[in-house]
């Protein structure tokens, strides 16, 4: 199974504009927890160019939100959304890792401060299948158990996007 898969995407403007709107003291408060849904309409408002990068490949992004760690994150699959999103460095990314696991156990359900819910796994339980440092923009399968190891430099943002169209064909090239 490929987990994950890098795109050539230039994406420097991008992280630019998206931690200046996260910075913003209108924005800044309402990130509480690892994973914060944002307004898309505002956040396109702010960085267009979001869309127009993700044209020039024919996909449409349509929700997006910031993941913000100052900790490890422990092993988990994602509960909500698609299957698959696209992140995207922000700041701080550098020398962070995606780990992607593999397990027969059943998760437990989890919950983080916002409500969010979230399936929790023991490192015990699991098997390293592949890693990543989060420097382009990537696929990555949100419902396989991965980790996230932040590296030295805290808070690490980064967006998560989903997009329109079916994305899956694009991890089995």
């Amino acid at each position: 199974m490929i987990y994950y898969k890098k795109l050539e995407l230039d994406h420097t403007l991008i992280a630019k504009k998206s931690l200046a709107y996260i910075l913003a003291d209108k924005h800044k408060h309402k990130i509480k927890a690892f994973w914060t849904n944002i307004n898309f309409n505002e956040f396109i408002n702010h960085v267009p160019e979001l869309l127009t990068c993700f044209k020039e490949i024919n996909l449409t992004p349509w929700r997006v939100a910031i993941t913000s760690a100052s900790t490890n994150i422990s092993i988990h699959r994602d509960t909500s959304g698609a299957p698959l999103r696209i992140n995207i460095p922000v700041f701080n990314c550098q020398g962070s890792q995606t780990k992607f696991w593999s397990t027969s156990v059943e998760p437990k359900i989890m919950l983080l401060k916002n409500g969010v819910s979230y399936h929790h796994l023991d490192e015990t339980d699991c098997e390293l299948m592949a890693t990543l440092e989060l420097d382009s923009p990537t696929i990555l399968r949100v419902k396989e158990p991965h980790s996230v190891y932040i590296g030295e430099k805290v808070p690490r943002l980064a967006l998560t996007l989903e997009v329109k169209e079916d994305i899956e064909y694009l991890l089995n090239d």
